[in-house]
Order: structure tokens, then sequence, then C-alpha cells
């Protein structure tokens, strides 16, 4: 009797257990069930939506349209207004929905050497990019194996063809300039980078507000004076205004032994031309001396 109930038992456990593993089996293709259908809509969902993005894509309503509005653009050369139209051109026709449009935009305008920094872009629906940058000016023209180049202030050179004649009103730079760099790249030169730097300082200063600058020449040191002077040699700048005036500025370096700072030599300059006002003496050719603190005029 005790092992006929022993049996018993343990065939009741046997078939408990079966039940409550198929219950755990019901239960979880009962769910499935339950959320298939929302499984299939949202299926269908992401068709409809890629499709509708495709159509949408293939949209003449979305084509870029090619336009260009440049506040002031009496201040760019010719050079830089066709290459703003050329950029403006560049996406045309393309679907302003295009995924990673404006990663494109960006890279294609800051790669141009007429643009100094992209700000700013913003998709105008439907077929418009806006896009704010900070474009290069032509600071001067620098000669260069008999070719005029243009050069922006910070000293990159600007992609426009050398020509034989000079630009008319555009400051230039000439004299011992090494060699010239891809369009693009900036002109490393002691001369070339000491040039560009007196120009902007000037031209920030009371002197440059009253004398427009027409030529730096950059003179190299000779090479008796590389051989006395190892290591201390620099270029010198000479510079000529429209005016008669022109200035013994020194050498295009900061902090040379026994010269005058960049700034120093700005308040000297504003400090001469006050005082060659009040002598009454404009009009007559004078050289302005600022390379040391011994300022002076040579007539």
């Amino acid at each position: 009797m005790t092992n006929k109930i022993i049996n018993i038992n343990s065939s009741r456990k046997s078939t408990s257990n079966e039940i409550k593993v198929g219950g755990k089996i019901g239960q979880i293709f009962k769910a499935i069930g339950a959320i298939l259908p929302m499984l299939i809509l949202f299926a269908l969902f992401s068709v409809g939506i890629v499709k509708l993005w495709q159509r949408g894509i293939e949209s003449e309503v979305f084509k870029i349209r090619p336009s260009i509005f440049i506040t002031n653009d009496e201040q760019y050369s010719p050079e830089a207004l066709r290459e703003f139209d050329r950029l403006s051109n560049s996406f045309s026709g393309t679907s302003l929905l295009k995924p990673g449009l404006l990663d494109e935009v960006k890279k294609v305008y800051s790669e141009s050497p007429w643009v100094e920094e992209v700000c700013s872009l913003q998709r105008v629906y439907p077929n418009r990019v806006n896009i704010e940058f900070i474009p290069r000016f032509v600071a001067a023209q620098l000669k260069h194996d008999g070719y005029y180049w243009l050069v922006a202030e910070d000293g990159v050179l600007l992609p426009a063809d050398g020509v034989k004649k000079k630009y008319d009103k555009l400051p230039l730079i000439c004299g011992d300039i090494e060699q010239r760099p891809e369009n693009g790249q900036v002109w490393h030169s002691d001369g070339v980078g000491g040039a560009l730097r007196a120009l902007r300082e000037i031209n920030h200063s009371r002197f440059g507000q009253e004398m427009s600058i027409s030529k730096i020449e950059i003179k190299s040191p000779g090479f008796i004076d590389k051989l006395q002077r190892p290591g201390r040699s620099r270029p010198r700048l000479t510079i000529d205004t429209d005016s008669k005036i022109s200035i013994m500025w020194g050498t295009c370096s900061e902090n040379f032994p026994g010269e005058l700072g960049y700034s120093e030599k700005i308040k000297l300059l504003d400090g001469l031309l006050s005082d060659w006002k009040q002598k009454g003496a404009m009009g007559r050719e004078v050289c302005f001396d600022v390379r040391t603190n011994v300022a002076g005029y040579n007539l």
C-alpha cells in the first residue's frame, strides 16, 4: 500500500509540471498574438515613410534653385563675386531633403579660399539653403615674377590669375618676395607677413584714416649683413603713401633688438603726422623714421 501511494503521488507531480510548462508557452503565444497587429502596422508605416521620403527627394518641388544675395557687393572684387556665384550653383538641382546635405554644403564652402569661416546653415523649405559666412577680402596685391597676385589680410593667396597690369587703388607689396604658394595657401614669408601686418596696423590708426598706403617695399638683408649679424638679419620695410609722405618702418619682426614694436611705431607715426600738420608742411615730401625712439624726419 505504501508503494502504491508513493506511485500515485509521483504521477500527480508529473502531471502538475506538464500543465505548468504548457501554461507558460500559451502565455507567450498569446502575447505575440496581441502585439503582432501592432508590429505589422509599424512595418507598413515605416515602409510608407521611406517611400514618401524617396518620392519627396525626387520631387521637383524640393530641388534647390541657385540664388545669391550679397550685401554691399561693391566691397568685393570681381573674382570673389564669381566664386560666390559658383558656390551658389554647386548644389543646383539637389534635393533639400537629401540626408547630410548641410554637411556637404559646409564642406564645399569651407574649402573655398574666398571663404574664411562658415557661420551657420539652415534649410528653408521648399528649395533654399541659407548660408552665413565670413568672406575673405583682398588686402593687397603682391608683385612676384612680373605678375600681380591678390592676397588676403591673413596672407592667403586668393585664386585669381596673375596679371601684368597693376590693380588700381590697391596697396602694392613688392621687392624681395619668396616663392609663390598654391592658391588658398598662406604666403609664408617674413617679408610678406610683416608687410601685411604693418598695413593692417596703419589702416586702423589715425595716420591710416588720413593717409592711404600705396606701396610697401620689402628689402632683404644683404650677404654682408647676414655674415656680420647671423640670426639677427630680417627683411626691412619702406612704406609709401598716396601723398608725399613715406615711412622708414624697419624690420618685419616684433621685439627685434634695437627697434620698437608695432604698436609703439604706430604711436610715433601718429605723433609725427600731427607735428607735421602743425608745421603747415603737408604737401611737402618727407620720410618719417619710426624704427627707434629717436623718431624724426628725412627731407
